[in-house]
């Protein structure tokens, strides 16, 4: 889904910069929350490729020619993306992320970042622990941005977990766990975290919950676990 908003934007931006049906951009500043607005998926194609339909190498040729268009260049960052040219993404999604001024596309670009150094790591050279902290700084940046931005609440979480903070990405799992549902996964991490800490009553509640949302998405293996250790808790 996250990935599907990418798309989209990338579709609707790329029409606006190079020209789609002969019609040319005249927005000064371009409505990022429109352009990603979950109403926008029922006029996309799916099976559709941005990249064959719109051309990376025109936009990268663009941006050759002028390389401040934060349109072109977001643009050019989504269509990486679903092209799966991850490390090409996250170079455009750092610079992306490192204007500060008049630049509408700050935060979604760090959000972009962190989604690939999360979803993707077989798929990125380098070190590890090197993209890890640039994509814990670009949420942080992310989130004094838009300190609600539930998603990036998550994705931070995530990295913080994997990067052994278990007290901070438990933190923003709380965060993001106010504004809507997190998902099983992480609500046994965290019933996890609550037992270590002798919290039996937190790791309990998330534990029922996390065990009624496996079973609902149909996961045996994980209602399993959580069946487990709900019954080391009775």
């Amino acid at each position: 889904m996250q990935k599907l908003k990418y798309i989209i934007a990338f579709l609707t931006i790329a029409c606006l910069t190079i020209g789609c049906a002969g019609n040319e951009n005249t927005s000064s500043e371009p409505d990022v929350e429109r352009i990603l607005a979950p109403e926008s998926e029922e006029q996309i194609d799916p099976v559709e490729d941005p990249v064959s339909a719109f051309g990376l190498e025109e936009l990268r040729d663009h941006l050759e020619q002028d390389p401040t268009d934060l349109n072109a260049r977001f643009s050019y960052l989504v269509g990486l993306d679903s092209a799966e040219e991850y490390m090409l993404a996250l170079e455009q999604a750092e610079i992306i992320g490192g204007i500060e001024e008049d630049n509408p596309y700050r935060a979604v670009a760090w959000m972009n970042y962190a989604n690939i150094v999360n979803d993707h790591p077989g798929s990125l050279v380098g070190d590890r622990d090197t993209l890890v902290n640039m994509a814990i700084e670009g949420l942080n940046i992310c989130l004094d941005l838009e300190p609600s931005n539930i998603p990036a609440h998550i994705e931070l979480g995530k990295l913080l977990r994997d990067n052994g903070d278990s007290e901070s990405a438990l933190h923003h799992f709380a965060i993001a766990l106010a504004g809507g549902e997190i998902g099983y996964e992480i609500r046994t991490w965290m019933a996890k975290q609550y037992i270590s800490q002798g919290d039996f009553f937190k790791a309990r509640s998330h534990l029922e919950k996390a065990l009624a949302l496996a079973e609902a998405e149909g996961d045996p293996e994980s209602a399993a676990e959580i069946n487990s250790l709900l019954s080391e808790l009775d």
